[in-house]
């Protein structure tokens, strides 16, 4: 069953499914420590764990699988404080930073070695770039409304997933008692699965097919994976048979810069912690882009990452707004059904993502009070909200 869970978490994100990864996460790193635990440690070191060490065993393993999903060892310690510790001794507390930063770490290193290569330097996490987009008092009173509404989108969602989720436990009188009685067999679970699934992949067809095409906005600075800025003057462009496309921009003509940078933005697609900001060109004519599509079929943390993004490094607009609030009402319905299926799943990403959308759609607002407005600041504010 581990192994399962393993594979379909993997099945379920790489189809863009309105998933997180942080619930199998939990159980595959508690599974993982479950094995090790009836190792014969007995036999060879003389040494049997007590119920309590088993128990905080099984925790430590939790919080290894949410540190290395994530890249975040801190995170990975919070979640075993927050969640699932009763009580929390400082030796407790000390194993659980050292479990999460070792899987965290072992975990860059496999990263890296999977691209031919082993990046220990990747074991230091670090922002050396500083940037800040700033704040001032006038602020305050939009981030505040700003959370209420994240607070607001957050309890809607939730009862609606609780509803859908209720449902599919305990269908009521009103479901037709075919319905009813399917929804307790495996094959009936197996069919919910494969109807939300095409649900899904509908909606990702029809969506962008609503929206219209533009050029890829085109960037000056982008940080890398070393958090140094990069000069890159191009737009990258995702195909439709998913390769990239770099479309280099003006560089004056000197061939030299071409070369580096195409030869950076190879370097940043190469990446396996620095995701890079790809725009789907969809059904687009070649150097266009299709906004929709980008937002909807790309892994969720490169859809946050967009999110987050700051316009005034991009020649133009990267998302109009019409584009954000259909984005957020369709990943809110589709997270909505999809809940209490038969997938592999967490809520924690999607709920960022929603907050994220969120935060972008309320920046459009927020421009017009104040034009110096960074609608990414307030997509961070709405997601960590949410």
């Amino acid at each position: 069953r581990r192994q399962i869970r393993g594979v379909g978490i993997c099945l379920v994100i790489t189809a863009t499914m309105p998933f997180g990864r942080e619930g199998p996460s939990v159980h595959i790193g508690a599974c993982a420590a479950s094995v090790a635990l009836n190792l014969p440690w007995k036999h060879y070191l003389g040494w049997q764990p007590s119920p309590e060490e088993r128990r905080q065993i099984l925790q430590l393993g939790s919080a290894a699988g949410v540190a290395a999903a994530f890249n975040a060892p801190i995170g990975g310690l919070l979640y075993v404080m927050e969640e699932v510790a009763s009580n929390l001794p400082p030796d407790y507390v000390w194993r659980a930073f050292m479990t999460a930063g070792v899987a965290v770490g072992v975990a860059l290193v496999l990263y890296s070695a999977n691209e031919g290569r082993v990046d220990y330097a990747s074991l230091v996490i670090s922002d050396p770039n500083g940037s800040s987009t700033g704040w001032g008092v006038q602020d305050l009173p939009l981030v505040a409304i700003l959370a209420a509404l994240a607070g607001a989108l957050s309890a809607a969602f939730t009862i609606s997933a609780d509803f859908f989720g209720k449902w599919r436990r305990n269908p009521g009188r009103w479901t037709p008692r075919f319905v009813r009685d399917a929804m307790k067999t495996r094959w009936g679970m197996w069919l919910d699965a494969v109807c939300g699934a095409a649900l899904n992949a509908s909606m990702q067809v029809l969506l962008p097919a609503a929206f219209g095409c533009r050029p890829a906005p085109t960037t000056s600075n982008e940080y890398g994976p070393d958090g140094s800025l990069n000069v890159y003057t191009g737009r990258r462009l995702l195909s439709n048979d998913g390769s990239s496309i770099d479309s280099i921009g003006s560089t004056d003509g000197d061939s030299s810069t071409d070369q580096l940078v195409s030869g950076t933005a190879r370097t940043l697609l190469s990446s396996a912690i620095y995701i890079p900001r790809t725009f789907v060109q969809y059904t687009c004519d070649p150097g266009d882009f299709s906004e929709m599509a980008t937002l909807m079929l790309q892994n969720e943390e490169g859809v946050v990452k967009h999110l987050f993004a700051r316009d005034e490094l991009y020649s133009e607009r990267l998302f109009t707004a019409p584009v954000v609030f259909a984005f957020l009402a369709y990943f809110f319905f589709i997270a909505s059904v999809t809940f209490g299926g038969a997938f592999p799943a967490g809520v924690f990403i999607p709920n960022m993502l929603m907050g994220a959308s969120l935060g972008r759609l309320f920046g459009f607002l927020a421009e017009k009070l104040s034009p110096a407005v960074n609608k990414g600041t307030y997509a961070l504010i709405g997601s960590a909200a949410m």
